[in-house]
């Protein structure tokens, strides 16, 4: 048998059905261990997040291996396990550089893609909302607010209010969406564009946080070719190599780059639906080839002209509850109904969910976005009725 991919992160669920896919061998190491990535991939499931992974990833099988989010944040988490093993994407050097809002901003000043102002401190800036206060490691969207006084006031009232570290974005109103791109040889190839769902209360999240994606979008030529540019100077600037993901903000006509994503991002399954590909045999070529042009070269397809659309839609707890029985059928029945698999990162039976995390993941496919979303909706809806 050949060597394992190993796969770590906060959730490798989607990323293991791509490696599957690609006939990869995923091997898993992460926080949740649902049943139905244990089912296609031998997993260690660590309580302790990141720290419990590096142990984790040492007790799986040889071969290379790739990250998923949160992972980016710990630079130095991915140096410890890429010295026991190959990594297949971008080492600590390259994400230090490249998650650094600052730095970020300063080497895309002159960019084809516009940027949001940016703050170190709150001195200076209004009350109003009109900026958003943002952890320098988080991700998907979890506590980020839009700077008012409730919430000065609310981080005033913290025991170390300066213990986590943070910045401040200038807030662009508009479609939240996420471009995925493959990088090698310092340039990038776009995948597609996918619509963002964020706290959406069908959804059961609040505020920022990410809930979902619906693609492809179709984008003018002019932004889009501007997106493309953008893109290969950012694969050049920071040396990326392998899969990363651009969360944009489409606003009157525009496109905005809020941050750089270095690995495989959550929006990747909903093109991987739509265009039938393997993002992460994409990622792995690249990585096999070190980046080379020749594995560029094999990357052909582009999202912009299909005619099938996929969506997903995580359903976030409202309170504190178990897994059930009925839930687990439901979840069951679904996906041996339809074609596809249309509900995944499904918990075992009878663990505990805490009121604000996410419960499960529901999926569709449709000719367009507003059918795409309406399944969405209406299978999430079923979902909550099952627990």
């Amino acid at each position: 048998m050949s060597e394992s991919l190993i796969i770590v992160g906060a959730s490798a669920r989607a990323a293991a059905f791509s490696a599957a896919t690609a006939q990869l061998n995923p091997a898993c190491a992460d926080f949740f261990g649902d049943t139905d990535l244990v089912h296609v991939a031998p997993t260690k499931t660590v309580e302790r997040y990141p720290k419990g992974l590096a142990d984790a990833a040492s007790e799986l099988p040889a071969g290379p291996w790739m990250y998923t989010g949160a992972l980016e944040n710990y630079p130095q988490l991915v140096d410890r396990i890429a010295a026991e093993r190959v990594l297949y994407g971008n080492p600590g050097s390259v994400l230090r550089r490249v998650r650094d809002p600052f730095l970020l901003r300063d080497e895309l000043r002159s960019s084809e893609l516009r940027l949001p102002e940016l703050a170190r401190a709150s001195d200076q800036l209004p009350l109003d909302g009109s900026w958003l206060y943002k952890p320098l490691a988080s991700s998907s969207g979890d506590r980020i607010f839009p700077w008012t006084k409730d919430v000065l006031e609310e981080l005033e009232k913290r025991a170390d209010p300066k213990k986590e570290r943070h910045y401040f974005q200038q807030r662009i109103e508009g479609m939240p969406c996420s471009a995925l791109f493959f990088a090698a040889a310092g340039k990038a190839c776009l995948l597609g564009v996918t619509r963002q769902i964020t706290g959406e209360a069908w959804t059961g999240a609040t505020g920022f946080k990410y809930a979902g994606s619906v693609g492809p979008l179709s984008l003018p030529q002019e932004p889009l070719t501007r997106l493309q540019l953008a893109a290969a100077r950012i694969a050049s600037t920071f040396g990326l190599i392998g899969l990363f993901g651009l969360d944009l903000i489409w606003a009157n006509n525009d496109l905005w780059l809020i941050e750089i994503n270095p690995r495989y991002p959550a929006s990747a399954e909903v093109l991987e639906r739509s265009l039938g590909i393997s993002a992460v045999g994409t990622h792995a070529r690249a990585c096999e080839k070190n980046g080379s042009a020749g594995a560029m070269a094999s990357i052909v397809y582009n999202s912009q002209g299909t005619e099938m659309c996929a969506g997903k839609a995580i359903a976030y707890a409202d309170k504190d509850f178990k897994i059930t029985e009925s839930f687990s059928h439901w979840a069951s029945e679904q996906n041996a109904e339809n074609e596809r698999y249309v509900v995944a990162d499904i918990p075992a039976v009878g663990t505990f969910v805490p009121a604000g995390f996410p419960i499960a993941t529901v999926l569709a496919d449709g000719t367009n976005a507003k059918d795409v979303e309406e399944k969405l909706k209406k299978r999430l809806s079923e979902l909550r009725r099952s627990l």
